[in-house]
């Protein structure tokens, strides 16, 4: 098993890895290092927010993924971002909280928000548009994942179908880098019948009309079944939650993220 970096890393760090490259799993220490040393020096402060509807272990994961990765970041208890008044237009009451979100963040001078919850990186996102003043920057926690992990080469990839979230493919845009991470991470990723622009909602109704929200998800997972998929991988709570039955293993991408880079440890 061997392990290649990308070369989106600082001069330094492209030296270190050459002159380690008999010894991967050091030179993925000495990365790390390097990146936080660079945050450091330069100051930026940021938060890693979870959602405040996020499932409390996929959290845990995330946090973990973070610290593996060198990741400088803090936790603060902040509001909700706001969805669900976007999302059911009560306009008046989301700029409020939007207001108090962004007052409570430059007192706490943060500079960038990691978040996991592809629902909050679609709201954050809006925020740009009501607030004049906003200047912090907004990143998902995949763009992290994406810039600061190695390929690992592995005899046999297991065969995985990955699901594509609304708020995280249509509406924010983010595709290429939940794959490339999960290949780099010695999977093969199975596309689903429904994909990318396409992907068929997962049915967010549990609420309100949980018969026909069992429907959605029952089709999704009957067309991994003829693709021969026997595990989805899937982004944020919602689509996990929704998806969850008794004929396809649905993991969150947080811990087939953690389950691979656990393979790295004997190499560090």
């Amino acid at each position: 098993m061997g392990i290649q970096y990308y070369l989106n890393v600082s001069f330094l760090e492209y030296i270190f890895y050459y002159i380690f490259s008999f010894k991967p799993g050091f030179c993925f220490l000495i990365m790390g290092m390097f990146s936080k040393l660079k945050e450091t020096i330069v100051g930026e402060r940021i938060v890693y927010y979870p959602g405040c509807k996020a499932i409390k272990l996929h959290t845990k994961n995330y946090k973990e993924i973070l610290s593996k990765l060198n990741v400088n970041f803090i936790s603060l208890d902040m509001d909700c971002c706001g969805f669900l008044d976007y999302t059911l237009g009560y306009d008046i009451e989301f700029r409020k909280l939007a207001r108090k979100n962004l007052n409570f963040l430059k007192e706490k001078k943060v500079d960038k928000i990691i978040t996991s919850c592809p629902s909050c990186y679609y709201c954050f996102k809006k925020y740009r548009e009501i607030l004049p003043d906003w200047d912090i920057q907004i990143e998902f926690i995949s763009s992290i994942i994406f810039e600061r992990i190695g390929k690992i080469e592995v005899k046999e990839a297991e065969r995985i179908g990955y699901h594509d979230c609304c708020f995280l493919g249509r509406y924010g845009g983010i595709y290429k880098e939940n794959r490339k991470i999960l290949e780099n991470l010695g999977y093969e990723v199975i596309e689903m019948q429904d994909n990318r622009e396409e992907s068929f909602c997962v049915g967010n109704l549990n609420d309100t009309n949980p018969e026909l929200a069992r429907k959605i998800a029952d089709r999704i997972i009957k067309h991994a079944k003829q693709r021969g998929i026997n595990k989805i991988v899937v982004s944020g709570k919602y689509c996990f939650s929704n998806l969850q039955n008794n004929k396809i293993k649905i993991v969150e991408f947080s811990q087939a993220v953690l389950d691979a880079l656990e393979l790295l440890k004997w190499m560090i």
